[in-house]
């Protein structure tokens, strides 16, 4: 698989999956022109300080015509906690809002995908090491804000 460095917390694969090796604080994404940003903790915005969501510039795109959707995938058993909705711990970027439809599919575990329709702040996914749902797994999820 090729892959584009970024910086030492991200890689972009050829089929445009961007891979986040560290805690990634921030994203932003503009559904409208299919173009994404991403901020590990306090740095810069797609490794370099002249990206900027909020003006346009800098942004990954996203190919195709396929609806969007967040997601995690992890080759490790981990919990993440995905909070689309807010309030978050710094402020979006001009221009963007927290992301708030009332269905989301997330991809978790081994990128399966995982319809999450009517799930609530506090609710549990357990997954197989394979992203699969299963109630004796060995990793999980806890969605925080979910609608």
């Amino acid at each position: 698989m090729l892959m584009t460095p970024l910086g030492p917390e991200a890689v972009l694969d050829v089929d445009g999956t961007l891979r986040i090796s560290r805690y990634a604080e921030r994203a932003a994404l503009d559904a409208t022109e299919r173009t994404a940003w991403f901020r590990v903790n306090s740095g810069v915005w797609n490794g370099s300080a002249s990206n900027d969501p909020a003006m346009g510039v800098g942004g990954y795109p996203i190919g195709g015509t396929f609806p969007l959707f967040p997601a995690v995938c992890s080759d490790v058993a981990s919990m993440w906690t995905a909070d689309f909705s807010g309030p978050f711990r710094a402020d979006a970027p001009d221009g963007f809002i927290p992301w708030s439809q009332g269905s989301l599919q997330i991809s978790l575990g081994d990128c399966a995908d995982v319809d999450l329709a009517g799930a609530k702040a506090g609710d549990m996914l357990k997954l197989s090491a394979t992203g699969v749902w299963k109630p004796s797994s060995v990793a999980s999820c806890r969605l925080h804000n979910a609608r």
